[in-house]
């Protein structure tokens, strides 16, 4: 173990001029967004591979927009996967290709297993069969493209969602101010199996060449390998498409995202700030975050500021950079915190009217339980409430972002308890 670790610790990434010179193995003309850090990660991690690669890809924002029938980018091996079985499809391949070995069916060559799959399909729906095939032991690199929310689906939340971020399912209004938990901490939840090699990294100008160096270090170890790669998405996190880079060194010159790989159960700083940014600067180019702008909700970007800090002594103490201060940090805020003003948004109830009746903004009064829009947090009554599949979205919504002029009426049952002034 001690001689795998100096192997890995000694890898370096080659120069950008150098790794120019290798064939580009993911082709231009896909259908991803301007601006989206996924294309620009998948070539770093392929140019970085020496040997011979095969891609095995989760049903992804990535997926989608590569492999638009009859059309692909990848000039690779590539093999779909469900969102939630990657890693049991690349246990099954990388078994499959050492009993052909074994067997004498095909050469003794090295080659290169990666996954590609997003926060959704990683933090969540897969993670019970990645943790099985690291328990296991088959030799891959699983890359996650973490953009903080399931992007592919219309951008809803995930367990990588940060605190206080806008989503579809969590959004930011009069009820909830964005996303009430704080991000998984996967990362250290992978390291907790016990694998050759785990790191976190980002598309940085500095340092420039830290995800093609983990690679690297990744392939070359002896066993599962895991890279959570910080992916930004202006699509939604509302940024315009040239600032991809920026909010990823924003992320990491804050701390929200630091740099570090864990080798053979050690744990090791790639990059210290010089001086660590304060995280409004990162929250402020957001537009998902737009909303902790306001007097009502500054208590929340305090909370993550606290939160990070935290983190960061944390991962300090862990690589030996600094002793713990637990005792002089601020108290961490508690999973699930929500204002006191809050209430669940299927069943806050309107502002009482005469006679006890609910009062819509509409002007209806009603005495049933009243719907909160799942857009905008408005409060409305079935009259002026649209609601498919179950999910209650207001009047002004459904016209703004749907073009739906004049919702459909909810069941009858809702609406007998309608009266009309």
């Amino acid at each position: 173990m001690a001689a795998q670790k100096a192997t890995i610790a000694a890898i370096r990434s080659p120069s950008v001029k150098e790794l120019s010179l290798h064939p580009d193995l993911l082709s231009g003309g896909h259908r991803l967004c301007a601006g989206c850090a996924e294309s620009i990660i998948v070539r770093q991690v392929l140019l970085a591979a020496q040997a011979p690669v095969v891609v095995i890809n989760a049903t992804s924002c990535l997926e989608v927009a590569t492999t638009i029938y009859p059309y692909t980018a990848w000039r690779v091996p590539w093999l779909h996967s469900l969102f939630e079985n990657a890693a049991a499809t690349v246990s099954g391949v990388e078994a499959a290709w050492r009993a052909l070995q074994r067997r004498g069916k095909i050469p003794e060559e090295r080659i290169a297993f990666i996954v590609f799959a997003g926060d959704g399909g990683t933090y969540d729906i897969g993670l019970q069969s990645l943790s099985g095939a690291l328990e296991r032991g088959h030799r891959f690199l699983y890359v996650c493209l973490n953009n903080e929310a399931y992007m592919n689906t219309g951008i809803q939340r995930s367990s990588a969602t940060p605190l206080g971020a806008h989503t579809t399912t969590t959004p930011a209004g009069e009820v909830i101010p964005g996303k009430l938990q704080w991000r998984k901490d996967l990362t250290g939840i992978i390291a907790a199996h016990r694998i050759p090699y785990v790191a976190q990294t980002a598309l940085t100008p500095q340092p420039l060449t830290d995800l093609t160096t983990k690679v690297r270090r990744a392939l070359e170890a002896d066993g599962p390998s895991f890279l959570n790669v910080y992916s930004p998405c202006n699509r939604g996190w509302r940024f315009e498409p040239a600032d991809t880079i920026r909010i990823s060194q924003l992320a990491v010159e804050t701390c929200y995202w630091p740099l570090f790989e864990v080798v053979e159960g050690e744990w090791r700083l790639t990059y210290t700030p010089r001086e660590k940014k304060p995280v409004a600067q990162w929250l402020e180019a957001q537009g998902r975050f737009r909303h902790l702008l306001k007097p009502e909700h500054r208590h929340v970007m305090d909370e993550i500021q606290v939160w990070v800090d935290r983190e960061w002594e944390s991962l300090l103490a862990r690589t030996g950079r600094a002793a713990a201060k637990r005792d002089e940090a601020p108290p961490r805020p508690a999973p699930g915190h929500r204002p006191e003003r809050a209430e669940p948004p299927q069943t806050a109830r309107a502002a009482q009217g005469e006679g006890g009746a609910a009062r819509c903004p509409c002007g209806a009064s009603s005495p049933g339980v009243q719907w909160g829009c799942l857009f905008c947090g408005r409060v409305c009554c079935p009259r002026c409430a649209y609601s498919p599949e179950g999910l209650t979205v207001c009047a002004r919504c459904a016209r703004d972002l749907f073009g739906i002029a004049e919702p459909p009426a909810l069941a009858s049952a809702e609406r007998r308890w309608i009266s009309r002034e």
